[in-house]
C-alpha cells in the first residue's frame, strides 16, 4: 500500500540510503580483504564472488531509490523493508564467511595463555586481537578527551558482560567490612536484580532525583561505588541531573577512590562527561566507568549479534580497576564475528539515536 511522502519522510529515506551505502562499502571492503588474502580457501573465494554480485545489485537498487527521492510523491514501505532485509542477510553472510577461517585464540597479551599452540599462519593468530584493538580505539574516540585524564575503552560480549566485568573488579577493591555500593532505584531491571539477589555485596538503593542523597554517599568513605542509569526506567523517562551531580563532586575530598558507574545504553554515544564539568576540573578521587550495550543504535536496529563496551575515565592510574586482567579470564571477550557487525561511525549512530527518540 502506498503512502504520501512528506518532507520528513523524504529525509528519513535519504538517511536510510546513506546508511545502506555505508554498510555496503564496509562489506565490500571485507570482500576485497578476503579475496586478497593468500590463504583464503577456494570455496570461500567462490562464495565471496557470488556475494559481491549481490552486493553490487543492491548498490544499484539504492542508487535508483536515492535518485528518485527529490521527485517522490508516494513510496512503498514494502520495498524499503525488503531492501533492508536483503542487506541484513548479506551482512551476516559476508561476516560469517570472513571469520570462518580465523582461530578463536586467546589474546597474545593474555598472561594465562601458557601451553597454547599457535596456528600455522601468524596472520590468522593475530587477526582477532588486531580487530578488537581497532574497534576499541574507534569507540574510545566517541568520548571527548578531558585534559589530565586517562581514558580507555574495552569491547565486551554484551552490555551485561561489561557490567559483570566491572563488578568482578570492584569486589577486589571492597576490602572494608563496611564497604557497599549505592544503586539507583530505577536502574535497568537486570542490574537491580543483580544487587537484590547478591548477598556477597552490600548495596543500598537511592532515588535518582535526590542528588543531595547521592552526594551523601559520595562523602561516605565506605561507599565504594555508585551505579546510575542515565535515563531512568520509568514511564516519564526521567534523565538524571548529571550537571547538578558533577557540580557538587568537586566540593568534597575523599581518601578512598570512588567508582561512578554510569549505564549510558539509552543515550548511545552521545553521553559526554565533559558536558558536565566546569573548566574540565576532574575530582582526583573519582573514577568514572561508562558502560552500555552495542545493540540497537550500533547495529542499525538489526541486533544481529551481541556486544557491549565500557570506557574508564580517571586521573589516578594507581586506582584504576584491573579490567583487562579480569576480561582475560571471565569469558567476556567479544567474538570476532561480532566485531565486524558494529557500526563504528559516531555520526551515523547518533543520527539514528535522534531519529528513534524523535517521538520521545
Amino acid at each position: 500500500m502506498s503512502e504520501v511522502v512528506d518532507k520528513q519522510s523524504k529525509s528519513d529515506i535519504q538517511e536510510d540510503c546513506a546508511i545502506a551505502r555505508y554498510r555496503l562499502e564496509h562489506l565490500q571492503d571485507l570482500i576485497e580483504d578476503i579475496l586478497n588474502y593468500p590463504h583464503t580457501l577456494p570455496e570461500n573465494k567462490s562464495q565471496f564472488r557470488f556475494l559481491n554480485k549481490t552486493l553490487l545489485n543492491l548498490k544499484n537498487h539504492y542508487k535508483r531509490l536515492d535518485d528518485t527521492i527529490p521527485t517522490l510523491s508516494t513510496t512503498c514501505y514494502t520495498l524499503r523493508f525488503r531492501l533492508h532485509q536483503r542487506i541484513r542477510s548479506l551482512d551476516k553472510a559476508i561476516v560469517s564467511l570472513y571469520t570462518n577461517q580465523s582461530w578463536q585464540s586467546p589474546s597474545q597479551s593474555n598472561i594465562f595463555r601458557q601451553g597454547i599452540t599457535k596456528p600455522f599462519t601468524q596472520y590468522e593468530y593475530h587477526r582477532m586481537d588486531l580487530d578488537r584493538q581497532d574497534v576499541e580505539n574507534k569507540l574510545n574516540k566517541y568520548h571527548k578527551k578531558i585534559p589530565g585524564t586517562t581514558q580507555v575503552s574495552l569491547v565486551l560480549n554484551s552490555g551485561m558482560g561489561a557490567f559483570s566485568l566491572i563488578m568482578a573488579t570492584i569486589q577486589e577493591k571492597m576490602t572494608s567490612d563496611n564497604a557497599y555500593i549505592c544503586v539507583g532505584k530505577q536502574s535497568y531491571f537486570e542490574i537491580k536484580g543483580y544487587f537484590q539477589e547478591n548477598n556477597a555485596i552490600k548495596s543500598t538503593f537511592v532515588d535518582e532525583k535526590n542528588i543531595e542523597k547521592i552526594i551523601d554517599h559520595v562523602i561516605d568513605e565506605d561507599c565504594t561505588a555508585i551505579n546510575l542509569d542515565v535515563i531512568t526506567n520509568t514511564f516519564k523517562g526521567k534523565v538524571v541531573d548529571f550537571h547538578k551531580l558533577f557540580s557538587k563532586l568537586n566540593r568534597f575530598k575523599r581518601s578512598n577512590p570512588l567508582y561512578l558507574l554510569i549505564d549510558t545504553t539509552l543515550m548511545g554515544p552521545d553521553f559526554q562527561c565533559s558536558d558536565f564539568l566546569k573548566d574540565n576540573k576532574w575530582p582526583p578521587y573519582l573514577h568514572v566507568i561508562l558502560y552500555r550495550s552495542l545493540q540497537k543504535f550500533d547495529q542499525f536496529g538489526d541486533d544481529m549479534v551481541s556486544g557491549g563496551t565500557l570506557t574508564v575515565i580517571s586521573t589516578d592510574k594507581q586506582h584504576i580497576l584491573p579490567l583487562n586482567k579480569y576480561r582475560a579470564i571471565l569469558g567476556v571477550n567479544c567474538p570476532e564475528q561480532n566485531l565486524k557487525s558494529f557500526c563504528l561511525d559516531q555520526k551515523i549512530t547518533s543520527n539514528r539515536l535522534g531519529r528513534i527518540n524523535r517521538n520521545g
